[in-house]
């Protein structure tokens, strides 16, 4: 059987939303955008340091990748004691409403550090650079730096 629509007569001329009279123009658009830009303000952009951090020589071997939508990838090291940790580095997308300030934590695992907030999610607190987005504008460090020097100081 096929299906059919019916309407009620005069419903479309009740439609709240309806447009009325010879005003049917669209409205201007407004000017500038809410997106922020594709780069920040050090003139790097998100694909430069994506790339600084996954083709490091050091860490290029022991990342992945554990999101679909190219934001979060996992470094796996070792500390001077022998333990193994793992290096959680969110990247907020280009287009998000974000502020492009990468965010590192410690993943699966509860330590006690002074570069980590053990009462957020093991998120790393103590690299200057990541503490906030201002910080790391200023610092004009690329991504994979920064990385390094967290597992260094780890």
């Amino acid at each position: 059987s096929s299906a059919t629509a019916t309407t009620r007569r005069g419903a479309s001329s009740n439609y709240p939303g309806r447009r009325t009279g010879t005003n049917n123009r669209v409205h201007t658009p407004v000017e500038g955008s809410i997106r922020p830009p594709s780069s920040s303000d050090d003139g790097i952009s998100r694909a430069q340091h994506l790339q600084s951090y996954l083709e490091d020589s050091t860490l290029q071997r022991s990342t992945r990748r554990v999101s679909s939508d190219d934001t979060t990838y996992d470094t796996v090291f070792q500390t001077t004691n022998g333990d193994t940790l793992i290096l959680r580095v969110n990247v907020p997308l280009s287009s998000s409403f974000a502020a492009f300030c990468p965010a590192m934590t410690l993943a699966g695992v509860r330590v006690r550090h002074p570069w980590v907030d053990s009462s957020n999610r093991m998120r790393i607190i103590g690299y200057d650079p990541i503490q906030s987005e201002k910080n790391w504008k200023e610092s004009g460090i690329l991504l994979g730096d920064a990385v390094h020097a967290v597992v260094k100081h780890l």
